[in-house]
């Protein structure tokens, strides 16, 4: 049985706050301020303090990941992948999506890198439909 691509639509899109706002909400939490007061004084949400501050506390210097699904392939190597079927397609030898599937479920063995998304580390045919900008 096919699989069937539903695309799921967030309503509303995530806010934004720059780095500057986070940082002086987390150090008047780091002043004994309490989430509510501060969630107030900066118009951030309480929960979004909360998800900042643990991190922070459990990984002094490192950011955190950006909301959503994380990419499993790079820029760059998304870049080297599609100037190579450029390259193929300009010798006269086009490559399908099957085709790119299996080079992406090569590539990642190659790596080493076991994606829990994909079974048997092959994409599906979903992987490769470029959501819509809305």
């Amino acid at each position: 049985m096919s699989r069937k691509y539903i695309r799921t639509v967030r309503q509303k899109p995530y806010t934004q706050y720059s780095r500057e706002q986070i940082n002086a909400a987390l150090a008047d939490k780091m002043a004994r301020m309490s989430y509510r007061d501060c969630a107030k004084k900066h118009c951030i949400p309480k929960t979004v303090l909360h998800r900042h501050f643990t991190f922070k506390a459990k990984n002094p210097g490192k950011h955190m990941k950006k909301q959503g699904g994380q990419c499993v392939l790079t820029n760059h190597t998304e870049k080297l992948i599609a100037e190579s079927l450029i390259t193929c397609s300009s010798w006269g030898y086009p490559l399908g999506i099957y085709d790119l599937r299996c080079i992406v479920k090569s590539y990642l063995d190659r790596k080493g890198k076991t994606v829990r998304q994909f079974k048997n580390n092959m994409p599906g045919p979903e992987f490769f439909i470029k959501p819509y900008k809305i």
